[in-house]
């Protein structure tokens, strides 16, 4: 029953905007994330990731009676990755940190999330966009050849291109008090203004770029909680004993046309 104290997925929901950008620190699990594909003043193509993604360990009322805020109950990691097209991957080992060291910081008005020099900040105070992303951390997947990366990206909202609401009206799903909130703003542009990415020694100006945002929170998914609904759990357990253990994770993937029409 690792799911009971969290907050609990309504069967409907209004978002308010930008409000619900923060980090929604009362359920179980949620993430910042941030993906797209920029372009240097040379015409070479970058794809680019960054993730906050924080896990509350205990329900809050718990982590309240042991003296814990709802920010120094969570663990969050940031995943930080830059494709170089033709080239090779590279990707930081994962940046965990815990909130009771106080590196994990947010504030509202203008939205700043930190997880120690790492950071999402909106330039304005009502609203997310336009936001930058500064992240670094170093790739060690040749022991004899680590590349200490950086990344400086700064994203506006393109005219048009709103909060999509992904699954039911931005549940996805929503079933016996769980499941997951889920929203996202495509077509985010990059600032060529304010946007580099450096590897090891050489950095790169950025001319162009096409982003996609997901904001994903919920409880009852990872792991997979208990619903409220008898009908559910028995339907959890039969799947569990004839398709053994969920293997967990999943497989996602975006298409950014040049007609400025986007798929997920």
């Amino acid at each position: 029953d690792s799911s009971r104290g969290y907050s609990t997925i309504p069967s409907s929901i209004d978002f308010n905007f930008p409000a619900a950008d923060a980090p929604q620190n009362t359920f179980q699990v949620g993430w910042h994330f941030f993906v797209g594909s920029a372009y240097s003043q040379s015409g070479e193509e970058f794809g680019v990731q960054m993730m906050f993604w924080h896990y509350a360990m205990l329900p809050p009322a718990m982590a309240h009676k042991a003296g814990l805020t709802d920010m120094e109950n969570q663990v969050t990691e940031m995943h930080l990755a830059v494709s170089r097209a033709g080239d090779r991957h590279y990707r930081t080992q994962p940046y965990v940190v815990s909130g009771t060291t106080g590196l994990s910081k947010f504030s509202q008005a203008p939205f700043n999330y930190q997880l120690g020099k790492n950071a999402m900040l909106s330039r304005k105070a009502d609203a997310l966009f336009p936001i930058d992303l500064t992240a670094g951390g170093l790739d060690e997947r040749q022991a004899n050849n680590p590349v200490e990366m950086k990344i400086n990206i700064g994203l506006t909202q393109s005219e048009g291109k709103g909060y999509i609401l992904n699954g039911d009206k931005g549940l996805s799903p929503s079933c016996g008090e769980v499941g997951t909130l889920y929203y996202s703003v495509p077509n985010l542009r990059v600032d060529p203004k304010a946007s580099w990415i450096q590897l090891g020694n050489e950095k790169i100006q950025l001319a162009s770029g096409k982003f996609w945002y997901d904001h994903q929170y919920g409880t009852g998914m990872m792991p997979s909680g208990n619903p409220r609904t008898a009908a559910l759990r028995a339907l959890t357990n039969v799947k569990e004993a004839v398709e053994g253990q969920d293997p967990g994770g999943w497989d996602w993937l975006m298409l950014q046309f040049d007609d400025n029409t986007e798929m997920t």
